[in-house]
């Protein structure tokens, strides 16, 4: 095989591999302020698009737009390699969310067949609240309905009331 051949094939296969391991659960432990992103991460995000909620991991980022969700999957242990997975709402044809004690998973079904798990972590009740609202978000925007202001404002500025 020559040097072209064999680079094309392990392109391809890296991608493949990808595709194969979108089903990883990415930890998210906590919430991040959108005004302290890396500048890596917001490369990825268009200026007419609004952020609702960004979590993160000890090296993960998973942003979630108004647009697409971008999941920033930092694979730095032997090689400096960055896994970026951008998500249109457009492609989810299923969502479902799992609460535990103290977990949740939030599950996105894609119209390709893939299946990629959002696992939170550590979670205390504001956090599920704000994970209700923004799987309510979701929702409605792969089912083309109206989004209410409240519901965005709630998710953005972290104004939950627990009851």
């Amino acid at each position: 095989m020559n040097c072209f051949k064999k680079a094309f094939y392990d392109i391809i296969q890296s991608g493949s591999d990808v595709m194969n391991k979108i089903t990883k659960n990415y930890n998210f432990t906590r919430t991040k302020d959108i005004n302290s992103l890396p500048q890596y991460v917001k490369d990825y995000i268009f200026d007419d698009e609004q952020i609702y909620v960004v979590y993160t991991t000890l090296r993960d980022h998973g942003v979630f737009t108004d647009k697409k969700i971008i999941l920033f999957d930092n694979r730095m242990t032997f090689s400096q390699n960055r896994v970026i997975l951008a998500i249109s709402y457009e492609s989810i044809s299923a969502i479902a969310v799992v609460y535990k004690p103290n977990s949740a998973i939030l599950r996105l079904h894609l119209d390709n067949g893939n299946i990629v798990n959002l696992k939170f972590i550590r979670m205390i009740p504001t956090d599920k609240m704000r994970l209700r609202y923004l799987y309510t978000i979701i929702l409605r925007l792969i089912n083309n309905q109206k989004i209410t202001q409240s519901d965005i404002n709630k998710l953005i500025n972290n104004d939950f009331k627990i009851e």
